[in-house]
């Protein structure tokens, strides 16, 4: 009996086992409880015994740690409302500008899109009402990067900052000229503001003028002497704030008639004043090279016996012109020739500073007829002009200063370089020389040049310079009758004075009966 139980209990052991074994191996190989629909599957690694949860339908996960680490960035910025404005990202790696990536910017709920360029910036423009808005912006990575992100703020402020400022604080004013006075009207990114309407108040009245579009407000003053302050403002309009200043001008005293002669330092001692005083002469153009023919002493003796004739003496002297060659204000290249102009300026300042003298006249301030091959050409005239200008009167504010130009107002520039609108606003007087001789024209032909260069001056007086001669091949005198006709034209055609060239090759013109 015991035996039968034993051997039972040996057989129900054994078949446990079994059993056992097989349940073991059909674990190895089997589901664990996974969906019927699942791909994922158990795998034992050899080695380890471990196992290992995978996908059969993806790759293998991409190794990031072989990818360069990005930094995208941003400046918070302010603008201001309606105003065009842009918002730039910058996308480094180690340092490194990254070029040509796609970076996403969101904004004000709209995503929008950019390439960055070879500094690393991409940009997006925007125009937005007032207000605080918070920005996004992305970059995916790729397959040599990683990606990244950042924020920002951008603040829209309600209104837009208005500036008012002098476009040009060294104008000549003059009793008697027509000067132009200019102001600028920009926004707080200089970008003018035009057709909104400045006020302007000197001497009591009030003038409204309207931008242009370039955002310039111009006036044309014509005052008596004095010292004046300007007021101008620009009153609050839409999106714009208001702006508002003041500048102080001096007007300085009033021309004489502009009628005299141009003197070469052979005829200085030849003229006799009393004679050209009974005549009405008013100026006398002394070439200034009679310093060095007779001395300093007698030249301001000489000078001082023509103010007792009611006379005023202008030293005149050639600036880029010396021994028959021209020199030239700025190179090929278009660099000025700031050595020679400085040792122009500096003469004219001596010459401002000596008693007696009224005036300066500049003469070849300009090139020989071949400007346009010059870069900057018109540019270093005018630098010339303006800054010989300003310079000098610092020496002597009274000081009369006036240049000879050409008579060719429509070719001025290109031949000669010589802008006559924008010269005219530092001299007293402009000299077109307006010699029908060379030009073998008719005395008529004088009143429609004079005419011609009074519309294009912004502030000097228009002096017509007149040849006393046939021509320059022709050195025989006009006859006093036809020097008056060609006189007599030059104030039909609106000129405040006429100049003889010269001396010596003239007869003496009785300006009394102009």
């Amino acid at each position: 009996m015991n035996r039968k139980i034993l051997f039972s209990f040996i057989v129900f052991l054994t078949l446990l086992l079994t059993v056992a074994c097989v349940s073991a191996d059909d674990n190895m190989t089997g589901s664990i409880g996974l969906d019927e629909d699942s791909t994922d599957i158990i795998s034992v690694d050899d080695s380890s015994g471990d196992m290992v949860l995978g996908n059969a339908s993806n790759e293998d996960v991409d190794d990031e740690s072989n990818k360069s680490a990005t930094n995208i960035s941003a400046e918070d910025i302010e603008t201001f409302t309606d105003l065009k404005d842009e918002f730039t990202v910058n996308l480094t790696s180690n340092g490194t500008a990254l070029a040509n990536k796609s970076v996403d910017v969101i904004l004000n709920g709209v995503t929008y899109n950019a390439v960055t360029d070879e500094n690393g910036l991409a940009v997006i423009s925007f125009k937005l009402k007032a207000g605080t808005y918070d920005v996004q912006f992305f970059f995916y990575g790729d397959d040599n990067y990683t990606q990244s992100n950042g924020t920002a703020t951008i603040v829209v402020k309600p209104e837009i900052i208005t500036y008012l400022n002098v476009v040009d604080k060294n104008i000549n004013y003059r009793q008697g000229l027509k000067s132009i006075f200019q102001l600028k009207l920009t926004d707080v990114n200089n970008k003018p503001i035009s057709g909104k309407y400045v006020k302007i108040q000197i001497n009591g009245k009030t003038y409204t003028v309207k931008t242009s579009s370039g955002g310039y407000a111009t006036l044309y003053l014509s005052l008596k002497k004095g010292t004046y302050t300007i007021k101008y403002w620009f009153s609050k309009s839409e999106l714009y704030l208001a702006s508002s200043g003041e500048f102080k001008i001096y007007v300085k005293s009033k021309l004489s008639k502009g009628n005299g002669y141009w003197v070469n330092k052979w005829s200085m001692k030849k003229v006799n004043l009393k004679k050209l005083h009974k005549k009405g002469t008013k100026h006398i153009f002394l070439q200034h090279t009679a310093f060095a023919k007779y001395g300093e002493k007698a030249v301001l003796k000489w000078i001082k016996k023509a103010h007792k004739y009611g006379m005023k003496v202008h030293i005149w002297m050639a600036v880029f012109y010396k021994d028959g060659k021209y020199i030239h204000a700025s190179n090929k290249k278009g660099v000025y020739n700031y050595k020679h102009m400085e040792s122009k300026i500096s003469l004219a300042k001596h010459y401002a500073s000596l008693k007696g003298v009224d005036g300066i006249h500049f003469d070849y301030v300009r090139f020989g007829g071949n400007a346009y091959k010059y870069k900057n050409s018109v540019a270093a005239v005018n630098y010339f002009v303006k800054k010989a200008c300003v310079d000098v009167r610092k020496v002597n504010s009274n000081i009369i200063l006036s240049a000879a130009v050409m008579p060719e107002p429509s070719s001025m520039k290109y031949y000669y370089a010589q802008d006559v609108p924008t010269m005219s606003k530092y001299l007293d007087a402009v000299i077109p020389m307006i010699y029908k001789g060379n030009y073998h024209a008719s005395s008529k032909w004088i009143k429609k040049i004079t005419k011609k260069f009074i519309k294009q001056s912004k502030g000097a007086k228009i002096w017509a310079g007149l040849q006393t001669y046939k021509s320059d091949w022709n050195l025989k005198k006009l006859s006093y009758k036809s020097l008056m006709k060609d006189a007599k034209n030059a104030k039909k055609g609106g000129a405040a004075g006429v100049v003889l060239f010269r001396f010596g090759l003239s007869a003496l013109l009785n300006f009394k009966k102009l």
